[in-house]
């Protein structure tokens, strides 16, 4: 994995050697995932004080619940759930800003003032310094090893480094390069990404760009060969320089790399109001894929989709899951597309690039050369053995038959999912089959299964309490199978494919343009094998001229196009509905084509332009057509037409078709708002032997009136009602298939910069008419719609902001498991509660201490979907009456203490389609079956002198709800927390803190009911920090906590006694030490497995805890780190763990 970094870091540390100092980021956004705290420590850089941005379970945490000190760099939070682990991104500065810093290195021992004095020197530079004073550099690259007495060694690295600046008179640098031990995806909620994983060096200037790393690769000139993938190899580029004179410009690039990714496009099947998720798949129907983050484009109806939480859809590229906002309202007509890549590791996949292009001021030619090749020795996450090599070799270009039992012997292995080989028999018939097992003779094989469809396996995923997936063995049934599985794998192929284009352009006069293009591909879908050659190459051909412009009078263009049918290249070059508008069904075999293209246009400035196109198309003894065009865009600033009419007549086969299709908008414009009427209807007519209608076809009305603005930012609106008339073929005659009616609306209204609201809503009635032709379809009401406001009152006294969105989509069933990782990036351990060395489920807790964690939880994707409707909501409201407080009046002053700040967030999915269950986000269901999924949080904190700097209290109320749809049952976790909080400082370094809490936390479970509590709590603790000045601070904390749980009626007293000390220097570094002890009180069976959350994960009894800690800087641009954890009690034995690290900086 390091390897691929070598280069990069060689060309890296050359450029560095010349510079001094560290300097500006590129990019300072820093993001952690850490487990769930009360305080952290930060020792990078100077932390941004208001750029922190805290997740737990994606919601964001409230600025009222966490403060940060600069001087201290220490983030405390309060009201998290402890089960959890939470994400911090913030940003930094490239230095810290609270030490001094000097224009010239001060002396050690300043004697006379002649050490500041100034002397000049009329030495040139060297060059080293004039090349690289104007490049700006930061990041650093670590190594550490962590040992302990109860786990094994590991090693832990990572390297984040950004420079950019001038390296050379016109010669530009800018680098990202990052290797971190887990890497993150971006979410694909908003319309930007950032790329926070892509490592790259690129050097530049007007003339040429040569990037090393990670770059988009983009070709989309050519008709045939378009291309736009994300790549890691080479990429240099001629930029072209314009120029006056009639010679040729030239400009260019060349790629060498390995793909990050294999491209597929897919075809959703859309469920009517259903707004998703919506699964994406693999090429070889994969089920479980990741997509690479922003690969993806969007289609609905042939229109291409914005992505963002404010556009059309959002994504989940770890879950390869798409869902969309109420902006694009699904309908069972929808027709989605979409095209995305994949991460793909069976082959190590190797791409060539070049294009050249030759341009003047008549005359354009270019030629672009692209290969893609399997490297079929070279695999990564399969071994081929030998006979498999000759099974591909033998399939030829059958490769959906190349399937293999996927069962491997090897050695048992406690930490995975193993199976024995076994001889059974049922009704009278021998089988052997793979049956899951934990014996250490007979386990010792890795089965991998494959979904073959239902009735078409004999295995069954089971829902069970092993830490991984298990498939059992089902018997057929009178010979009829009765499973969905097999322990199989379909071998996939290594691909070769490589496309060579040629284009031409000339201008014969000002405005009269010929063309031609033709492209070769050679595409060889196994490699191995050298059987089913012959159609291994291809070629398509266009040539056209135009007369005229688009901002000519009239223009014209005729066109011709031949694609030969085995023409093969990259990604798809046609429209996205090219086979629709031709009403192309799905052809069996290959043909030739061959498209013939007429087409004029009229163009007025003043009003607009016409278009009348006429098309043939040909596909050699399948299929012929030919379709004619009319679209119209005319705006005489009063009156609007949108027109785009056509009709396509076919033959292919026996089937003769008639498609017509029309959209026309037309409006009135008065002011700013346009009104009129939207129209949009289709007939697709197809008989066999010209005589019975067939049953593919159909015909459709949709009119609709709409009104909307136009030219304004105050107010935005876009409304429109109208009726949808559905018809399809029963027994040879268009028979009435539904009636819809639907309202869709929105409106943006900005008051003032401070207040603003948004409302979106669609509504949808859907009337079966002839229910006894089409018993699938039933009477349906849709509703959907998001509401958004930002109010700011009272001179910004109170401001507050709201969030809601409802509809229907749907839950999928989750199932997950754990997986070992390197000791202290973990978020759980695991727990042999009945001691047989089986890691099940419900042995995994979450660590209590960070650096013994060393399993993660991971969700594993299912295809088990239910339909569910839902709401999300997000309420913020703060007052804030500080504003107040120069006032006369002592009330008023008093009262200007005050300060609240309340959040809450919900999420929930539900059965119940009564608008009074799943849009309420605060309704609560009698039945829990009804609630899918659920997560909640609130917390309202109520504020008295919190701007004091001497005292201060707060009353805080919070509560957390995380509810799931798993497998093997619901799980629900809820927290509840009351608490109080005072502060007082005096003689300026003491400050005392003491929080009086009630609590009350609960688990349920329906396949652990053995692991359910309801633990109420109250506590106290009480806090002293001391710091004399600005390098040390002492504190001294004692925490009481009384501790029932409910269900087992177990208790427990704690005392909790802490004694921290922290010492740091400027430039030098800390040193922290702390030292804990706990006293649990236990009164109850001390074999309850809830035993574990109830004691926080100590033991009955006495417990001790200690941890030494520092940092030192050994120079400017080193650093080293030690961290060592202890903890012991009487019943275990005692715990050590330590982690050395050393940093260096840049």
């Amino acid at each position: 994995m390091r390897a691929r970094y070598t280069l990069l870091l060689v060309v890296a540390l050359k450029l560095l050697i010349a510079t001094s100092s560290a300097a500006q980021s590129l990019s300072n956004l820093r993001c952690i995932e850490l487990p769930a705290s009360q305080s952290y420590l930060f020792d990078t850089a100077t932390v941004v004080p208001n750029s922190f941005i805290i997740y737990q379970d994606d919601i964001i945490i409230s600025d009222s619940q966490f403060t940060f000190s600069s001087e201290t760099k220490q983030l405390n939070i309060s009201g998290l759930d402890s089960n959890k682990t939470i994400r911090i991104c913030y940003r930094v500065l490239p230095q810290e800003i609270t030490k001094p810093y000097f224009v010239m290195q001060p002396p050690e021992v300043i004697s006379t003032r002649s050490a500041y004095q100034f002397q000049f020197d009329n030495k040139q530079p060297t060059d080293i310094q004039t090349t690289y004073t104007q490049l700006d550099k930061s990041g650093s690259v670590s190594r550490g090893i962590s040992v302990g007495n109860n786990r094994d060694m590991s090693l832990t690295g990572g390297l984040n480094l950004q420079m950019s600046g001038k390296i050379a008179p016109n010669l530009w640098l800018a680098a990202s390069l990052t290797d971190a031990n887990i890497p993150i995806q971006p979410e694909g909620n908003t319309a930007q990404l950032s790329d926070f994983d892509k490592v790259f060096i690129q050097i530049y200037n007007n003339k040429i760009s040569a990037t090393l790393g990670d770059y988009q690769l983009s070709i989309r000139e050519n008709p045939f060969l378009k291309v736009d993938k994300k790549q890691q190899g080479f990429l240099f580029e001629v930029k072209p320089q314009k120029n006056d004179s009639t010679k040729f410009i030239y400009s260019g690039l060349s790629s060498a790399s390995v793909s990050k990714g294999k491209y597929h496009r897919q075809t959703l099947v859309a469920i009517e109001g259903n707004q998703g998720p919506y699964k994406l798949y693999g090429a070889n129907n994969e089920h479980f894929i990741i997509v690479i983050a922003a690969s993806e484009r969007v289609f609905i109806d042939g229109v291409l989709l914005e992505r963002g939480e404010n556009g059309d859809y959002i994504i989940d590229y770890n879950a390869a899951e798409i869902m969309f906002t109420p902006r694009c309202p699904i309908s069972r007509q929808s027709r989605i597309t979409v095209e995305f890549e994949y991460s793909d590791r069976t082959y190590a996949r190797f791409v060539a690039a070049h294009v050249s292009k030759w341009e003047s001021n008549r005359t354009l030619f270019s030629v672009a050369v692209m290969s893609e090749s399997d490297a079929k020795n070279q695999t990564y996450d399969v071994d081929l053995k030998d006979e498999w090599r000759t099974l591909l070799a033998e399939v030829g270009d059958n490769i959906d038959s190349a399937f293999v039992i996927n069962a491997h012997e090897e050695e048992y292995n406690p930490e995975s999912v193993q199976y024995a080989l076994q001889d059974t028999s049922y009704q009278g018939v021998d089988y052997q089959i793979y049956r899951y097992s934990v014996n250490r003779d007979s386990a010792r094989y890795r089965v991998g299964f494959s979904y073959v469809g239902a009735g078409n396996g004999d295995y069954v995923s089971i829902t069970g309490y092993i830490n991984g997936r298990v498939y059992r063995w089902v018997a057929p049934e009178n010979g009829v199978k009765q499973g969905d599985y097999e322990p199989i794998t379909l071998l996939i192929t290594p691909k070769s494919k490589q496309n060579i284009a040629l284009k031409a352009e000339h201008k014969l006069k000002k405005s009269t343009k010929i063309y031609s293009n033709i492209t070769y591909s050679n595409s060889d879908i196994n490699t191995f094998s050298k059987k089913d050659s012959y159609d291994n190459h291809g070629v398509a051909f266009v040539s056209g001229v135009q007369f005229g412009t688009d901002s000519s009078r009239w223009s014209s263009r005729g066109e011709y196009q031949f694609i030969h049918k085995y023409f093969e290249t990259f990604e798809r070059y046609r429209t996205t509905e090219f086979e629709r508008d031709w009403n192309i069904e799905t052809a069996s075999e290959r043909a030739n084509e061959h498209i013939a293209t007429f087409g004029a246009r009229w163009n007025n400035k003043q009003i607009g332009a016409v278009e009348y196109n006429a098309e043939a198309l040909v596909s050699e003894n399948i299929y012929k057509g030919i379709k004619n065009s009319l679209l119209a865009n005319i705006d005489t600033k009063k009156v609007i037409v949108k027109s785009n009419l056509s009709i396509v007549n076919s033959e292919s086969d026996s089937i003769n078709s008639r498609f017509a299709k029309a959209d026309v908008k037309t409006g009135y414009l008065i002011k700013n708002v346009l009104s009129g009427v939207k129209l949009q209807a289709e007939e697709n007519h197809r008989t066999v032997n010209k005589l019975v209608l067939d049953q593919s076809s159909f015909r459709f009305y949709d009119a609709a009136l709409f009104s909307e603005t136009k030219g304004t930012n105050l107010f935005k609106m876009n409304i429109s009602s109208g009726i949808r008339n559905d018809e399809k073929c029963y027994n040879s005659s268009f028979e009435e298939l539904t009636n819809v009616k639907y309202v869709q609306s929105e409106f943006v209204l900005n008051i003032s910069p401070t207040h603003s609201w948004e409302f979106m809503a669609n509504y949808k009635n859907i009337e079966p008419q002839n229910p006894d032709y089409w018993t699938d379809i039933k009477p349906e009401n849709t509703l959907g719609g998001r509401i958004t406001n930002r109010i700011s009152l009272a001179k910004r006294v109170i401001s507050l902001s709201n969030f809601y969105e409802i509809g229907s989509g749907l839950e999928s069933k989750k199932e997950y498991a754990y997986m070992k990782t390197v000791p202290g990036e973990g978020t759980h351990i695991w727990r042999d509660l009945n001691n047989n060395c089986i890691k099940e489920l419900s042995e995994f807790e979450l660590a209590p201490i960070a650096a013994e964690a060393d399993y993660i939880r991971y969700f594993i994707p299912t295809d088990d979907y239910m339909n569910a409707y839902y709401c999300r909501y997000r309420g913020n409201i703060n007052i804030n009456l500080n504003r107040w407080q120069n006032s006369n009046k002592k009330l008023v002053k008093i009262i200007a203490k005050l300060s609240n700040q309340a959040n809450f967030q919900v999420n929930h999915k539900t059965i119940d389609n009564r608008f009074i269950s799943y849009g309420n986000p605060f309704f609560v269901p009698n039945s829990d079956s009804v609630m899918l999924s659920n997560q909640l949080s609130g917390r309202n904190t109520l504020s008295y002198g919190r701007s004091n700097a001497r005292w201060g209290a707060d009353y805080i109320i919070s509560k957390t709800q995380n509810k799931q749809m798993l497998d093997n049952g619901f799980e629900t976790r809820t927290n509840e927390n009351q608490s109080v909080v005072l502060r007082v400082n005096f003689l300026q370094f003491f400050t005392v803190l003491n929080e009086a809490a009630m609590q009350k936390s609960a688990y349920n479970s329906q396949a652990f009911s053995f692991k359910d509590y309801t633990i109420g709590s109250l506590s106290d603790e009480i806090k002293l920090e001391i710091n004399p000045n600005i390098a040390t601070r002492f504190e001294i904390k004692y925490k009481y906590a009384d501790k029932n749980n409910d269900l087992s009626l177990n208790s427990v007293e704690a005392h909790n006694f802490t004694l921290s000390f922290q010492y740091s220097k400027v430039q030098k570094g800390n040193f922290n030490v702390l030292i804990g002890y706990v006293h649990n009180n236990f009164s109850g069976n001390a074999e309850d497995p809830t035993n574990f959350e109830l004691l926080e994960g100590y033991q009955i009894g006495k417990n001790l805890t200690w941890q030494l800690g520092s940092i030192v800087n050994l120079s400017k641009h080193f650093q080293l780190t030690f961290q060592y954890h202890g903890r012991t009690s009487p019943q275990i034995k005692t715990i050590h763990t330590g982690t050395v690290m050393v940093k260096a900086f840049f």
